[in-house]
């Protein structure tokens, strides 16, 4: 009796210790989560700085009386702020931000694996857990009801239109000041800063969308801590899906590109003079 009251004991303290760091990792990555986002926000703050000082530069270059023989000049640096540094540093910035977003999206996935296994263990009756974490799962929405939840995806979307939108204000600068610099004729230096100003913009884009419907979709799933795999939280879209989305979205939004350079340089691209 005593042998088997000591495996009892001793059952119960490694649940005990088991739920203990259970409950360690849980908050360990909560906190990595809540880091995820601080670091997110700081992102955000310091790149919107930093715009609006490079953004002003070219402003005050526009306002400013030049010299005629230092206009040239002035007009290659304004296009080179708007075509090539602003678009950099969105880029820079939004990749920075969503790989955030992307590491607290993993995190949340992971808390949602643990507090749905320490719920089953809980109701098994197995487990010495009382008052199982929701904390994640309360976010997400419940499975049983397929509810959305409270997260929502706003306050990611309107972040991500706020790049976009930096984004394409240098691009319509940057256009205004090539449309200066050609009236001495195209050259390579033209052709240099359009080709990385379409590389950035195609690169913000594809690597944007690639890694935000990949944080979208990563938002609906949680870690079976059994199965040792991602699954699906809630009913939702597949990844290809997604995938097919971000394809037509890129399409779209390179089209749209286009066709504004077109009507911002009708006399120059269409014509080749």
């Amino acid at each position: 009796m005593g042998a088997l009251g000591l495996r009892r004991t001793r059952h119960v303290e490694v649940e005990d210790a088991a739920s203990g760091l259970a409950v360690a990792e849980y908050t360990s990555i909560r906190a990595e989560s809540i880091q995820s986002f601080a670091t997110s926000q700081s992102i955000i703050q310091w790149s919107l700085a930093t715009y609006g000082v490079l953004f002003g530069a070219g402003l005050l270059a526009v306002n400013s009386e030049i010299a005629s023989d230092l206009a040239p000049s002035v007009s290659w640096m304004a296009a080179l702020i708007y075509g090539v540094l602003l678009p950099g540093l969105v880029c820079a910035a939004a990749w920075s931000w969503i790989g955030e977003i992307r590491r607290m999206e993993r995190a949340g996935a992971y808390v949602r694996g643990i507090e749905r296994h320490l719920r089953l263990e809980t109701r098994r009756g197995t487990a010495s857990v009382v008052g199982p974490l929701n904390w994640e799962t309360f976010l997400a929405g419940s499975q049983r009801s397929a509810s959305s939840g409270i997260k929502g995806w706003a306050p990611y979307l309107g972040t991500a239109l706020l790049f976009g939108g930096s984004l394409f204000s240098s691009v319509v600068f940057f256009f205004f000041w090539v449309y200066e610099i050609l009236d001495d004729g195209w050259n390579d230096g033209v052709w240099a800063l359009l080709l990385a100003d379409a590389a950035l913009v195609v690169l913000f884009l594809v690597v944007c969308l690639h890694t935000g419907m990949g944080v979208v979709w990563l938002g609906s799933q949680f870690f079976d801590l059994e199965k040792e795999e991602l699954r699906r939280w809630r009913p939702g879209l597949s990844l290809a899906t997604y995938r097919v989305i971000e394809v037509a979205l890129v399409v779209t939004m390179i089209v749209a590109l286009v066709g504004l350079a077109t009507w911002l340089m009708p006399e120059r691209i269409l014509t080749w003079k």
